[in-house]
């Protein structure tokens, strides 16, 4: 007669701890492997571990060096925390090394967290916590859950904690996210939510490795184009390719490792063709090597038009140009004052996002239209006050709606902000004070800088320069959950 799982993990802990061994037959085999690995640290599974945790100062320190992904990490942790709420659980986010940098627990778990040493500051690493499923994950790099007993210290034995880690687009662990409960609250389908919530950060941490790169999103159906399963290509203007994330490597398995590759080795279209698509076209279709199809969108598209124009060979005989000073529009004596000018100058003349921050009466409005006249921009420069944007109409202000869209529509329709500023600059002023709603609707614009009227059928591309100004702390802000991190990392380039 075979043994029930409950049966088998107790006997493995009979002889854990009368004999100091794991039993590999009665386990996983991950969990036997680090139960052999604590054995070998010399870890007693009988006696409580000693809590380590950082000091204030130390542990500052370290947020501040791990900011960029404990940022990402805690907006996905806010989305996991309300998918899973109610179920007596905790949720954290630790460095490679195991260290807690941020935790998020149901009121009912908090007792449990205090007890267990289950917060900021504190260290989780398999080699002082034994068998765990955050430090354990650390140590093999892969998912895993820890269910019970299968933790090494008996200390431990109440909680059920899943844990996945987080790799940058180097492929170096970047961090571990972990959802834990009371044991006998154990959510079978917690381990994808976390997988899931960790395919959003390595993606956050993708783009914005390679946020001055062309960032192609493909899969082989539409709808999940804008989902964690999409593959993302970074694309440079040679049309090498500079990176590729997990899921693109999944379904171009089979063809030569990406990177460095040339864009036609991979797929059966050429780079500058799939880029005169892209002005066209908001989705696009391609074919791999081997001939499996694709639908495409292109990310970062207000770099094609510089990038293809670096990519073609200068056959000018005019000598090279000189370092640009300060347009004589706008006067700057200090010097930190005129490098940050220049600066803005720079980006605005990319076509890249902007993001001005300071008090009120400090000149962001001038510096918004000192970039739109730098760039050259033929077209209106329209500010809007994000925070006086009607909570309903949203997406009509923004992008315009047809005739008979909505009770009250005009007849004729009207016009977006975003199609009024055209061939030229949007200001959005106080987005520190915009809609949670509304920021989806502007990362979505961001994406592929598609519009489509509200109650139309088709889209069209726009030229629009953003500039976006705020006086509010911003990283507060997504801390307490009222504005998005990553939009925050699409804006602040």
């Amino acid at each position: 007669m075979s043994l029930s799982d409950e049966e088998r993990l107790s006997r493995a802990r009979t002889v854990l701890e009368r004999r100091g061994a794991a039993p590999e037959a009665l386990l996983p085999d991950e969990i036997s492997a680090s139960w052999r690995r604590c054995l070998a640290a010399g870890l007693d599974p009988a006696r409580p571990p000693p809590m380590r945790v950082l000091d204030p100062s130390s542990l500052r320190e370290q947020r501040e060096h791990h900011e960029f992904v404990a940022r990402l990490a805690l907006a996905e942790m806010r989305s996991l925390n309300h998918q899973i709420a109610g179920t007596n659980h905790l949720i954290a986010f630790a460095a490679p090394d195991g260290m807690l940098l941020e935790t998020l627990a149901d009121p009912t778990f908090l007792p449990t967290a205090r007890s267990s040493g289950i917060r900021p500051g504190g260290l989780w690493d398999e080699g002082a916590r034994g068998t765990n499923a955050l430090g354990t994950v650390a140590t093999i790099g892969k998912p895993l859950t820890v269910h019970g007993g299968e933790h090494f210290f008996r200390q431990f034995a109440g909680l059920t904690c899943t844990a996945a880690p987080v790799f940058g687009p180097d492929a170096a662990l970047a961090g571990i996210l972990d959802a834990s409960s009371d044991c006998r609250s154990r959510q079978t389908h917690t381990q994808a939510l976390v997988k899931m919530a960790v395919a959003h950060i390595e993606n956050g941490l993708f783009r914005e490795h390679h946020r001055a790169s062309l960032v192609l999103a493909f899969h082989s159906r539409a709808e999940y184009l804008h989902t964690p399963s999409a593959g993302l290509i970074a694309v440079g203007p040679d049309g090498v390719l500079l990176g590729a994330n997990a899921q693109a490597r999944f379904l171009l398995q089979g063809l030569p490792a990406l990177p460095r590759r040339r864009f036609e080795e991979v797929f059966q279209t050429r780079f500058e063709t799939l880029v005169d698509r892209a002005r066209s076209q908001e989705r696009l279709l391609l074919r791999d090597a081997v001939g499996s199809a694709f639908v495409a969108t292109m990310q970062n598209l207000r770099l094609l038009s510089p990038m293809v124009a670096r990519s073609a060979p200068v056959r000018s005989s005019a000598p090279p140009p000189r370092p640009a000073a300060l347009p004589p529009r706008f006067v700057a004596e200090d010097p930190a004052v005129a490098a940050s000018v220049r600066e803005l100058t720079a980006a605005a003349a990319r076509g890249m996002p902007i993001l001005l921050r300071g008090a009120t009466g400090t000149g962001k409005e001038h510096l918004a239209r000192h970039a739109h006249a730098a760039a050259g921009r033929t077209g209106a420069f329209v500010p809007v006050n994000c925070a006086a944007l009607p909570r309903s109409l949203v997406e009509s202000e923004l992008f315009g709606y047809e005739h008979g869209a909505f009770t009250g529509a005009r007849r004729q329709g009207a016009r977006g902000l975003v199609a009024q500023a055209d061939g030229g600059t949007l200001l959005l002023d106080e987005i520190g004070d915009m809609p949670l709603e509304l920021q989806a609707v502007l990362l979505r614009l961001l994406d592929d800088w598609q519009v489509r009227p509200v109650g139309g059928e088709r889209a069209r591309r726009v030229d629009v320069l953003l500039v976006a100004a705020t006086n509010a702390d911003l990283e507060g802000r997504i801390a307490a959950g009222s504005f998005r991190a990553d939009l925050f990392y699409r804006l602040n380039v």
